[in-house]
């Protein structure tokens, strides 16, 4: 299942659907901007829609808020308001030194540099999951298959 950029919060009864199909074995690709990347106007953005928060967070710090969606199901929490590491801008030069990565040095080059322009991050959360083994990341190989890699920038 692929989930790009929500604007619309998620009904507990979806949350809670998405629990049980990953962990029977499931794909789930979920795609978050920056805090405050509120598309439709609605008040929501993604990062407070995939922390499935009972308010957004795009002005307001979480505070008591509970986060219930990727966070407490799969210990993959995404960053919001005043948590840092969101609304990241710069080029980064510090990329992983693996010749053997296609993902770094595949068909159209090397990877020399990554630039964000109001980026967020993705933080693991051992408390909310003990066991992160299978979280992963998957990019498309030169045949549209999927190939497996490990992290791609070192911060």
């Amino acid at each position: 299942m692929i989930i790009p950029e929500p604007q619309n919060p998620f009904t507990a009864a979806e949350i809670a659907a998405l629990g049980p199909y990953v962990c029977d074995g499931g794909s789930l690709c979920f795609i978050a901007d920056h805090n405050s990347s509120d598309r439709n106007g609605n008040g929501w953005d993604s990062a407070s829609i995939f922390g499935g928060y009972s308010v957004p967070h795009i002005s307001d710090p979480v505070g008591g808020d509970t986060e219930t969606f990727c966070g407490a199901l799969f210990g993959l929490h995404v960053h919001v308001k005043d948590e840092g590491s969101n609304g990241i801008s710069g080029t980064f030069t510090n990329v992983l030194n693996d010749p053997a990565n296609p993902v770094l040095h595949g068909t159209y080059g090397d990877v020399a540099s990554v630039v964000y322009h109001v980026g967020n991050t993705l933080s693991l959360w051992p408390a909310a999951n003990g066991d992160l083994s299978q979280v992963g990341g998957l990019a498309s190989g030169v045949e549209d298959l999927p190939v497996p890699f490990g992290p791609a920038l070192q911060v």
